[in-house]
């Protein structure tokens, strides 16, 4: 059996598993269900692709570790807390849940170090990171041996991990600083995800305590971008649509930007009617319609703001792009000589998607189509 058709075997087994033991497991949300089992997908079937497609480059299997490893984790620790109430308890339930608790921490540590320290090639950045992988393997190991034997070495994990993560941050830094453009378009695959992920789950976090609804709404979608990373691993290796990162990271950070003036807008507005009108109604109706109305006017204004300011940060190049078509279209708008169109659109091609060659074809009054072409120096 090749290792492509081990690791969908894998993926399948993986997925069937998790799905049995979630719904075995009594007043389970059908939401978590789902999440476990997306997750579990997202992990092992990105990683059985990648397998399959690269097989040279070991991220694919290291997805592969991780998702199994989060499957055999949920299994031990419902197999201990099920086990545990019933009369007689099963077989090793204790020795299930010390191991359970044992192993929770290594598919974490995996995806947030190791996948950093390889990512995309399948190689450490330098020599140099042998000693971040020496710093996981001990920090796992104490890990283990702490939760399971009861050895004291608190101190040799709480400085091992922390030391490698900061590894891992490191080398994806530094692969972005010294990259060429195609490595930078890889890197903000993973760095997008990452940051989406980390910033939601501190909000959800910061946020759980005063406002719950938005708290669990902020974690949920942290959950769902550290689930769905794979799929950006995957992109940025398999190069499929790989720049066309920007115009995500520009379209989120710009529509984020515009619900939130438009969120303060309405409460402003809102409380605003009601003070004016106070002495009118007490009820909330005429405010909220007002607001309505306001935020409607002012979605389109602002979001065409917002979007060229974060367009010129974020997007530059299709910014630039669409400002060179833009005054293509201005000179042409009166020009009526062949010959001049022919130079401004070849020069405006060029400009925009530096092409190798560049070929014009014209139909005149003849049947036969005539056609001109100017060979590319851009290489």
């Amino acid at each position: 059996m090749t290792r492509a058709r081990v690791a969908w075997t894998l993926c399948a087994l993986d997925v069937v598993v998790i799905m049995v033991v979630q719904m075995a497991t009594p007043n389970t949300e059908l939401f978590a269900v789902a999440l476990f089992v997306l997750g579990v997908a997202s992990y092992t079937g990105i990683g059985a692709v990648l397998v399959d497609r690269v097989p040279a480059n070991p991220v694919g299997p290291l997805l592969s570790i991780i998702g199994t490893l989060v499957v055999a984790t949920v299994t031990l620790t419902q197999y201990a807390a099920v086990g545990a109430r019933q009369t007689p308890q099963w077989p090793a339930v204790e020795s299930i849940r010390v191991l359970s608790d044992a192993f929770f921490i290594i598919p974490v540590v995996l995806a947030v170090v190791g996948v950093p320290l390889v990512f995309p090639d399948g190689r450490l950045p330098s020599r140099r990171y042998r000693w971040v992988v020496a710093a996981v393997v001990v920090g796992l190991t104490s890990w283990l041996l702490g939760a399971t034997v009861g050895l004291d070495l608190g101190p040799v994990v709480l400085v091992t991990l922390p030391v490698s993560m900061i590894g891992g941050a490191v080398a994806i830094v530094g692969r972005f600083r010294s990259g060429d453009p195609l490595l930078r378009a890889q890197v903000k695959w993973l760095a997008a995800i990452v940051v989406v992920a980390a910033i939601s789950v501190l909000a959800g976090l910061l946020a759980v305590e005063a406002l719950p609804v938005l708290g669990s709404a902020f974690t949920i979608v942290g959950v769902l971008a550290l689930a769905l990373m794979p799929l950006a691993i995957g992109v940025a290796i398999l190069r499929y649509r790989l720049y066309e990162i920007d115009r995500i990271v520009s379209r989120t950070i710009s529509y984020g930007a515009v619900t939130a003036i438009l969120a303060v807008v309405f409460v402003a507005t809102i409380i605003a009617v009601q003070a004016a009108l106070s002495h009118v109604t007490s009820g909330q109706t005429i405010p909220v319609a007002v607001s309505t109305l306001v935020v409607f006017a002012l979605f389109q204004p602002i979001r065409r703001r917002v979007q060229r300011l974060v367009d010129r940060r974020f997007d530059r190049a299709r910014y630039d792009g669409e400002r060179t078509a833009l005054a293509f279209a201005e000179r042409l708008r009166n020009e009526v000589d062949i010959a001049t169109v022919n130079e401004e659109l070849d020069r405006t091609v060029r400009d925009v998607l530096r092409p190798s060659a560049v070929m014009l074809w014209l139909r005149n009054s003849d049947p036969a189509p005539q056609s001109w072409m100017k060979r590319g120096t851009d290489g």
